[in-house]
């Protein structure tokens, strides 16, 4: 019996002590595989998550962007590790004055997500790029399929893609 104890004491301390250096890993990780389709090879892509609540009087929206794919680099970005652990399975809410901005990434830019109340689309922003979840507001550089993922346990979610730039091999290798 004691030396059971003494193994599960053993066993809580290493999953504590190795939980908290998690907190700590980078934001950057290698991508597993390059992409399958050549049309997004020099693209980013992501999938975001768009819900509303609709009320009597209004709607409103909530995103929630995990990860970027950045394919040119062979790497994902984990916009989730960045927030709080409480809130990393959370939704932000969207609208006129409020949006959802992943600021810095490799090229130096931001993405910002925005949309308003009462209305269905969900707008984009990247480097002077504008796209939308309205299919017809999209280009051949940055476009967003809304629906692509349409599941009725997890929610509609957009499959998006824009430009990234290459960045040096260097930078590539500190980040390892």
């Amino acid at each position: 019996m004691h030396n059971a104890l003494a193994v599960l004491c053993s066993a809580l301390f290493f999953l504590f002590s190795t939980s908290t250096s998690a907190l700590f890993l980078p934001q950057f990780r290698l991508s597993p595989s390059k992409p399958t389709s050549s049309d997004v090879a020099n693209k980013c892509t992501f999938n975001l998550w768009h819900k509303q609540l609709i009320t009597t009087d209004a709607k409103t929206n909530y995103v929630q962007l995990n990860e970027i794919k950045d394919n040119t680099n062979g790497i994902v970005i984990d916009i989730a590790a960045l927030r709080p652990a409480t809130e990393r399975n959370s939704y932000s809410r969207i609208c006129a004055h409020q949006v959802f901005a992943v600021e810095g990434l490799l090229d130096n830019t931001n993405l910002t997500i925005s949309g308003y109340d009462d209305v269905d689309e969900v707008t984009f922003a990247h480097d002077g790029v504008a796209f939308s979840s309205e299919e017809s507001r999209n280009s051949e550089n940055a476009s967003c399929i809304a629906g692509a993922w349409d599941n009725v346990v997890s929610g509609v979610g957009s499959r998006c893609a824009f430009p990234c730039d290459s960045i040096d091999e260097d930078v590539i290798s500190e980040l390892r």
